[in-house]
């Protein structure tokens, strides 16, 4: 299982940064838009299209094709959905670096129950072969008392 989970963890990290890296690109995006849109603003020439138009009134104002596109551009990527994804996947990763911690946590209770039980089994060993050769000899003193004193 800790294989599992480290495997696990490895991939939404890996997920993680991807989509770390998608939150720079939408951001460097929005950037260029505002950067583009400030330049046409800029260098925006108003063409004259009417001759007859007084010199005095101001020129209106052009709105060419690309600053529609710009305006789209942005607006859909301000409605992308990538706080809750991005979000998500976080938690993920917490909940399951928490698994790992935990899981080594047990691996190393479950290694020291190991030992205590070899110690156990060792020590137990080592008390049957001491009662049994202490047995032997408590039962041949037993022996020896319930013969009468004179005969041997």
């Amino acid at each position: 299982m800790a294989i599992m989970w480290g495997t696990m963890r490895a991939h939404h990290e890996t997920q993680s940064k991807i989509h770390g890296e998608f939150v720079k690109l939408v951001s460097q995006q929005k950037e260029y838009i505002k950067a583009f849109n400030n330049w046409l603003k800029l260098n925006l020439i108003p063409i004259e299209s009417n001759l007859k138009e007084k010199v005095s009134s101001p020129p209106r104002i052009q709105r060419p094709p690309i600053q529609g596109l710009l305006l789209a551009w942005h607006d859909h990527l301000e409605k992308l959905p990538d706080d809750v994804a991005r979000t998500a996947i976080h938690n993920f990763a917490a909940v399951i670096n928490t698994i790992m911690i935990l899981q080594k946590e047990e691996i190393k209770m479950k290694e020291k129950c190991e030992d205590t039980r070899k110690e156990l089994s060792r020590k137990a060993r080592q008390f049957e072969d001491w009662y049994n050769k202490n047995m032997h000899k408590t039962i041949s003193d037993e022996g020896d008392t319930d013969k009468p004193e004179g005969h041997t």
